[in-house]
């Protein structure tokens, strides 16, 4: 990802605002004391996720680093860090000490310090993007009160003129739901609404040295109706089916050719921890014609096709900016029954079949994402793929292939992948031919264009805000 960029101005001459000043107590802790300041300048942050610090809340946080950053004495260090983890419990979220934030745009600073990757800092910060961004608040049992945001992990301590702390109250008798897991369930329920998945694709390829090629076209159906499983654990599973059918018509030398294949059976979907995977035990029907002059030959195959993809964004999470992510997919197409026929002039000849069993490997390492919008609502992949296909017609033989590759992400769904130019050596022939490819998703594309008009996000209902802490006056908020 890119760097975190910034734009700084100065507050305006005699305007007064509060700094907070902390005194240890006799238990080592902090206590707060208002300190009048007006030459102190003002950092704007106009989105966030481009110097995360923990994104999603997916991995631990270094404590240590957190505490140094923002001054916190060991007794404050082990409250947050217990609140941080415990703040689903009942009693913390009855008590006032944990809750759901919607952070908007303020014409004043926010957070008196605000904590980025790598332990780097600004202070006195005002969010300044569009819309709603949401996140977890924590008041300390000396009244500091701080905010993880949920897109990037970024931690910001709220500034304030007074703090009182805020009396109990009674839990509400319908479950309670932690902070985390109401953060959480737009994505878990973004992930439940792809039940339905369709991508598009098609291709084209031709040799180099003498008269081959050919392009191709297909579509792929993926069918999750139960939803995922185990959604809370670090494991969670997808079953479901998928289809797949492609056809397409080509040429080598004189021989004239055409196929078309389908492909079905039961898939699963499984996410982890910085990565996901797609498992398809399929069963596949190929049927392929060609002929010339006065030839012509049928075949039909049925076989077992399987297919593994892995898709590693663990860097990603962590922010790091180049290779964020990497792909490999594995696929077989293993025939248990043929049927070939063919004819010379008309009259039938004896069947020879050709054997259509093969096996592809291929890897796709992902070199940089760069950002199209200061929102990162759309962005590109700039990677590369590289694959061996063994086929065993012939003796059997090897596709060796290198290319580029570049996606269009919008709204954090892939949605546009092109392969522009990909060479590809066989040893059966030893000649080289190159080929140019991609896919579409369309329901990412509809949901990007739904939300292009969006200036805004809607506000939050039903939600706690900063303004609505009990017994805290948080002059930072008065406009």
């Amino acid at each position: 990802m890119p760097s975190q960029r910034f734009s700084e101005k100065g507050m305006p001459a005699g305007q007064k605002i509060f700094v907070p000043v902390w005194q240890k107590d006799g238990d080592g802790s902090n206590s707060f004391a208002s300190v009048e300041n007006s030459t102190l300048s003002s950092t704007k942050v106009e989105s966030l996720g481009r110097a995360p610090l923990n994104p999603h809340f997916k991995r631990e946080y270094d404590w240590n680093l957190v505490s140094q950053t923002l001054g916190l004495s060991p007794t404050e260090k082990e409250e947050l860090k217990k609140l941080f983890k415990e703040g689903e419990k009942p009693e913390n979220i009855a008590s006032g000490k944990t809750g759901v934030v919607f952070v908007s745009a303020q014409n004043k600073p926010r957070w008196s310090r605000f904590l980025f990757r790598g332990g780097k800092f600004k202070e006195n910060v005002v969010p300044a993007w569009k819309g709603e961004e949401p996140g977890i608040w924590i008041i300390l049992s000396n009244g500091r009160i701080f905010e993880f945001m949920w897109k990037c992990g970024n931690i910001g301590e709220v500034k304030r003129e007074k703090v009182a702390l805020p009396a109990p109250i009674q839990p509400p008798p319908s479950p309670i739901i932690s902070p985390v897991q109401q953060l959480r369930q737009e994505e878990k329920e973004r992930v439940k609404r792809e039940r339905v998945e369709l991508y598009l694709g098609a291709g084209k390829y031709h040799a180099f040295d003498y008269n081959s090629g050919g392009w191709y076209g297909w579509g792929q159906l993926g069918v999750y109706p139960f939803g995922s499983f185990f959604p809370k654990d670090e494991l969670e599973i997808m079953p479901g089916i998928m289809a797949w059918y492609g056809l397409g018509e080509g040429h080598d030398q004189d021989y004239d050719y055409r196929w078309r294949e389908v492909n079905i059976g039961p898939a699963v979907k499984v996410f982890g921890k910085g990565w996901d995977a797609d498992v398809h035990v399929g069963f596949s029907y190929l049927v392929n014609k060609g002929g010339v002059d006065k030839y012509f030959s049928h075949q039909r195959d049925w076989s077992f096709h399987p297919r593994v993809h892995f898709n590693n964004y663990s860097r990603e999470d962590a922010g790091k900016d180049w290779f964020p992510r990497w792909e490999a997919d594995l696929t077989a197409r293993i025939p248990f029954e043929t049927a070939h026929r063919h004819w010379w002039d008309g009259e039938r000849l004896k069947d020879n079949p050709t054997d259509q069993a093969r096996i592809t490997a291929e890897v796709k390492p992902w070199i940089k994402r760069l950002y199209l919008d200061q929102h990162q609502t759309s962005s590109v992949l700039i990677g590369a793929k590289l694959g061996l296909e063994y086929l065993f017609v012939q003796g059997g033989y090897q596709n060796i292939f290198l290319g580029p590759l570049v996606r269009l992400d919008l709204l954090d769904k892939e949605v546009v992948e092109i392969s522009p130019f990909v060479p590809q050596f066989s040893t059966l022939t030893d000649s080289w031919s190159w080929s140019v490819s991609g896919w579409i998703y369309p329901q990412g594309l509809y949901r990007w264009w739904k939300a292009r008009g969006i200036k805004e996000l809607p506000k939050s209902s039903g939600q706690k805000n900063l303004l609505d802490y009990e017994g805290i006056t948080l002059d930072i908020l008065q406009e």
